[in-house]
């Protein structure tokens, strides 16, 4: 008995010792909890940054509906700098570390409805511009700081002979004094909080396109689809999840495929089977033998049957055109099958949406494949082989590849890196299907984007006279 009220008056003690620790370990979280509290409170203020990155620059955004801005009361980022732009009361004031550095006066803010008009938000200063020569009007903005797509804070606009223009356009406006002062103490990714606009974009920051005209002039094409190859916008579309046949377009599957199956320096043939497909470009001879890396320009600039046949027996047509199936399978072409490689089969189809899937596919990863379809010529040993595709003589084309049978009709796959906007160079991406007038239509797509469409503000481009169109 004795031993046994020793050992129950050990664990007793221990058991004590226990609850005190965890007390203190509960006390000391609890302490640390809210000092981390306190600390919070101070760097941020009563609301926190939430950091979110848009499409083209990321932004730190403070939370608010950026409805309401008034010095003093409005809650600004405690850390580092910030610009407010106040759009009703026409004032723009600088603060750093949540205190207030100057404060100055708008002498002009972006029209309604204008290329210029900035939404209410959180963005950041992605480029500055000492002499900013605007594409949209021919005016120079002095000392520009572009925060997001055509929004931009700049000094008083001069025209050619360096006179102080009379014009509304452009974006918010200041003084030049002033303006030199804002350009020189902003830094890159400094916060631009934009409040009482006529409308508000909030915490989700993202370019986007404005379309003044729902359609353009009517089109021969049973199916079409521009889009930005980028975000995926759809700027035009019809049919664009139609199946139809595609033609010789089905030729950048086939490049796509050989070159995830064969290594560039394979030795390809043209068999007397591949030299008596139909057509006779790429000016073969039965027996003639390329590396794969050289037979891709015949299958791409001669949209050569045969070159599409010999690379095809390489691997075993077989196994080629099962291999071409497995990759559109992969890519969410859901709409696409393909029987042979070379597009004289009626029965490859695809539809527009799963073309574009295609073309930013090769854009990310092959590139290069779209590099051999801006070329007008090739020469390699005896061959010189001419591109067939007259698009390539309008400017701002960055590749691509058309095609014809009776069954398909005229067929287009195109990309095109349009100045849809002050800063912006986009990406855009034209298919094409069932047209029987391939030129007519892409002519009246190009001249619809130039006068309809632009990305967050007007297209720079004006007449089809800039698209070489007279060249082609």
């Amino acid at each position: 008995m004795p031993k046994m009220e020793r050992s129950g008056g050990k664990s007793g003690k221990f058991s004590f010792q226990v609850v005190i620790a965890l007390a203190i370990i509960l006390i000391l979280g609890f302490i640390l909890f809210r000092v981390s509290q306190f600390l919070y409170a101070g760097v941020f203020g009563n609301e926190a940054v939430s950091y979110q990155a848009g499409a083209a620059s990321a932004g730190s955004v403070l939370k608010s509906d950026y409805t309401d801005f008034k010095v003093g009361a409005t809650p600004v980022p405690k850390l580092g700098k910030s610009v407010i732009i106040d759009v009703k009361n026409q004032e723009l004031h600088l603060f750093e570390k949540g205190e207030l550095v100057k404060s100055f006066s708008l002498l002009a803010i972006p029209e309604s409805g204008s290329a210029w008009e900035t939404s209410g938000g959180g963005f950041s200063v992605i480029k500055k511009e000492e002499n900013h020569l605007s594409p949209i009007t021919g005016l120079e903005f002095p000392y520009t700081v572009q925060f997001f797509g055509n929004s931009l804070i700049h000094g008083e606009p001069m025209d050619i002979k360096g006179r102080i223009a009379k014009t509304a356009a452009g974006g918010f406006r200041l003084k030049n004094d002033d303006a030199l002062t804002v350009f020189d103490w902003v830094d890159f990714d400094t916060k631009v909080l934009v409040y009482n606009a006529r409308w508000t974009m909030g915490g989700n920051n993202h370019f986007s396109y404005i379309i003044k005209k729902s359609q353009p002039a009517p089109l021969t094409a049973k199916s079409y689809l521009v889009s930005d190859l980028k975000t995926k916008e759809v700027i035009l579309s019809k049919n664009k999840d139609k199946a139809v046949p595609i033609a010789s377009v089905t030729k950048l599957m086939t490049a796509l495929v050989a070159l995830e199956r064969l290594e560039p320096k394979t030795e390809i043939e043209v068999s007397r089977q591949a030299y008596e497909t139909y057509g006779d470009s790429g000016y073969f001879r039965t027996g003639d033998k390329l590396p794969l890396e050289i037979m891709l320009y015949p299958l791409l600039l001669e949209s050569s049957n045969d070159a599409a046949e010999a690379i095809a027996e390489k691997v075993g047509r077989g196994k080629f055109i099962v291999g071409m199936n497995k990759k559109a399978k992969e890519l969410g072409m859901e709409e696409t099958f393909f029987e042979d490689p070379s597009g004289l089969s009626p029965n490859n189809v695809s539809s527009a949406g799963d073309l574009v899937r295609l073309a930013d596919y090769i854009h990310q990863n092959k590139i290069f494949l779209f590099d051999i379809t801006k070329l007008k010529e090739y020469q390699h040993g005896r061959f010189v082989w001419t591109n067939r595709n007259n698009l390539i003589g309008m400017n701002y084309y960055a590749g691509g590849k058309n095609g014809y049978t009776d069954e398909a009709n005229r067929t287009l796959l195109a990309l095109y890196d349009l100045p849809l906007s002050e800063f912006e160079t986009r990406k855009i991406v034209l298919v094409l299907l069932g047209s029987d007038d391939r030129k007519s239509d892409t002519r009246n797509i190009v001249n619809y984007i130039a006068g309809n469409v632009s990305y967050s503000g007007p297209s720079v481009f004006k007449t089809l006279d800039d698209f070489g169109w007279d060249e082609i």
